[in-house]
């Protein structure tokens, strides 16, 4: 038990102390009262200490009861107040005065007017920004007994994501409103449209008002039906789709190329599709343009050379490989020069450069050197491929084979200087026959008159004989003029060349091979007989002249042979068909191409003078086009030289 005593002196009348008067109380229960509102007051300051936000209590009359250390924490500035008994104006008058809180406006009074009167109200919810940056809550509510209770929060992580929130919808909002490509938001179940963007009316159309609340399918937008369906399937599976082709029809009718991206999401609890599509018409339209000119240039009869600024080739096309030989792997990343005949100057390559240098077209003829060793003549247009802002970043090369077009012109060239020299060595020739004749005689009859062992006698005599070589000189020039008209007959190719093979081996000496290969199914020429004799002959005579007594080895061959017009446009005169081919070949030591340049030149020869007139091979070559064949040589330096007749299959030729 706990007791209260309490006691007065008690004093005498005339003054003297008597001793005390008092009186005992028990007062256990307000003692234990006491010490239980002492326990429940600690209590409460734990619980508000405990509290993660800062927490304020005050009176009915507006007096600070207690505040908890996050409080006290958060108002270092003003601590000296945060005791029990300040009033809340004084406490937020002084916030202010710091610059712990920064008033919107600027007006001090005015917001601390505005925040007290709030503060009279049954609650009230303020936010600002404190001198450090920090964003604060503070919520009253008012208590019971009139009080106030205030909680303080900072704000400034809500507030940073709130703003990165409304910063990343915005960016959405105008990434979906400005892209370029049509985005449409529908509803999975009904594919009913929600929302549209600008992009989605310029594809279709269709402006937003009219797209929202109609499916593609009510707007007719799938062209191909089909891939809506596969495009719904592969969406169910997986849930989203991307990179579809699919082709839209817009509202006038245009049928647009597009790609589909797709995804499912949830939007208020429900399921829609989020649609994105991209207009690929130009695209698909450019795509189809370059498909159509690579495939122009892959299949083209012309060949295409494509290098960089420095001249490094980046593509060839099939054709360039056909003609030249060489693979396309081995060409990229070398440089056009590989192809040099060396037939042309440093000069004309020099010109070509500085022209396409200056973004100029370069036209000319180029003599290249094939991948093996053959010389072809191509037309080449050279020109500059340059970017956006005119800068030259490549140059393409269209080169065309014209090897056959000027063999066909040389040849037709050689036809017509043939055709004249034949009428005007005719003429000479058969003046000369006329004067020979007469001097022949005169000169025979007088050596009769003359003794024989007489000075005079001899020396008519070497008379007679030049006469006489002049004579057979001048009967080779009129048979070079009278190959017009050759008497012909059909004879298999075989049989002719084996008339001619015991006068031909007469001409190849001992220390010289003769290899004779005759194919028995040749074939029947019309020819004459004795023109070609003699042409086989001149043929084994240049060639045994040719090794002269080094020895080596003499082919004479005939078979069988198919000319394409290709082939036989090279020969200029020939049309397509079957031919016979006879080939005449010595392992002497070759001819180099400016003498073969005029191999077949009347009077040109390149023997020693008194070893040959210079008409042979000019005689095999009238004797073939007389025979509407062709004669052909092909020879260089230290290979031999090869010589082909070609004589038209008889009957078999066709129509050029």
């Amino acid at each position: 038990m706990i007791v209260s005593v309490s006691g007065v002196p008690y004093y005498a009348a005339d003054g003297s102390f008597l001793g005390y008067r008092g009186a005992c109380r028990d007062i256990t229960a307000e003692v234990n009262a006491e010490e239980e509102a002492r326990r429940q007051h600690a209590r409460l300051v734990d619980v508000v200490d405990s509290f993660s936000a800062g927490f304020a209590l005050f009176d009915a009359d507006d007096r600070l009861v207690l505040v908890n250390d996050h409080f006290r924490r958060a108002l270092t500035g003003v601590a000296p107040l945060l005791v029990p008994g300040t009033r809340f104006e004084d406490l937020l008058r002084a916030l202010v005065d710091r610059g712990d809180v920064i008033p919107p406006d600027g007006s001090t009074e005015a917001w601390l007017e505005d925040a007290m009167m709030r503060h009279r109200l049954p609650g009230c919810s303020r936010t600002y920004k404190t001198a450090s940056h920090r964003w604060v809550e503070v919520n009253e509510y008012r208590t019971r007994d009139g009080g106030t209770a205030v909680v303080r929060t900072d704000v400034t992580d809500r507030k940073v994501a709130e703003a990165r929130t409304r910063e990343a919808t915005e960016r959405a909002r105008l990434a979906f409103e400005l892209s370029p490509d049509a985005i449409g938001i529908s509803r999975l179940k009904d594919g009913v449209y929600v929302e549209v963007n600008a992009g989605f009316a310029a594809l279709t159309g269709y402006n937003r008002e009219e797209a929202i609340g109609s499916s593609a399918a009510d707007l007719g937008l799938w062209y191909r039906p089909e891939q809506r369906r596969r495009l719904a399937l592969r969406l169910g599976r997986t849930g989203e789709v991307a990179n579809a082709d699919a082709l839209i029809r817009r509202k006038d009718g245009a049928v647009r190329s597009t790609l589909v991206s797709a995804k499912i999401m949830q939007l208020g609890g429900e399921a829609h599709v989020l649609a994105v599509s991209r207009d690929l018409t130009g695209v698909r339209q450019a795509e189809d343009t370059v498909r159509k000119l690579s495939r122009v240039v892959e299949q083209s009869p012309t060949m295409v050379i494509i290098t960089d600024r420095d001249g490094r080739i980046e593509y060839v096309n099939p054709r360039f490989c056909e003609v030249t030989g060489y693979t396309e792997r081995s060409v990229l990343g070398e440089n056009p020069c590989l192809l040099k005949s060396g037939e042309h100057p440093d000069a004309y390559y020099q010109e070509l450069w500085r022209t396409i240098e200056e973004g100029r077209e370069w036209r000319g003829e180029f003599r290249n050197r094939c991948q093996d060793g053959r010389l072809i003549w191509v037309l080449a247009v050279i020109s500059p491929i340059k970017d956006d802002s005119d800068r030259i970043t490549h140059f393409v090369g269209i080169q065309e084979d014209i090897t056959q077009r000027r063999e066909a012109e040389q040849w037709l060239r050689q036809a017509e200087k043939m055709q004249a020299l034949g009428c005007l060595a005719g003429g000479i020739a058969h003046d000369l026959n006329n004067m020979l004749v007469p001097m022949m005689l005169l000169t025979q009859s007088t050596l009769k008159d003359l003794p024989t062992e007489s000075r005079g006698h001899q020396d008519l005599e070497k008379v007679v004989d030049t006469m006489t070589r002049a004579k057979d000189t001048v009967s080779r020039v009129l048979d070079f003029a009278r190959l017009e008209q050759p008497r012909r007959e059909v004879l298999e190719i075989g049989e002719l060349i084996g008339r001619s093979m015991p006068l031909l081996r007469t001409l190849v000496p001992r220390h010289i091979a003769m290899d004779v290969d005759l194919d028995p199914h040749a074939g029947a020429v019309s020819v004459d007989a004795t023109l070609i004799h003699n042409a086989l002959m001149n043929l084994v005579t240049n060639a045994v002249d040719a090794m002269g007594d080094t020895g080596g080895k003499v082919g004479l061959e005939a078979r069988p042979t198919d000319l394409s017009p290709t082939d036989a446009a090279a020969f200029g005169n020939l049309a397509a068909g079957r031919y016979v081919r006879v080939r005449v070949t010595d392992s002497g030591p070759g001819i180099d191409q400016q003498t073969l340049s005029r191999i077949f030149d009347p009077f040109f020869t390149t023997k020693e003078p008194g070893r040959g007139t210079g008409l042979g091979l000019s005689i095999v070559q009238r004797t073939m086009m007389a025979h509407d064949g062709a004669a052909r040589i092909d020879s260089a330096p230290g290979v031999g030289t090869k010589v082909e007749l070609l004589f038209p299959a008889d009957g078999s030729t066709s129509t050029p």
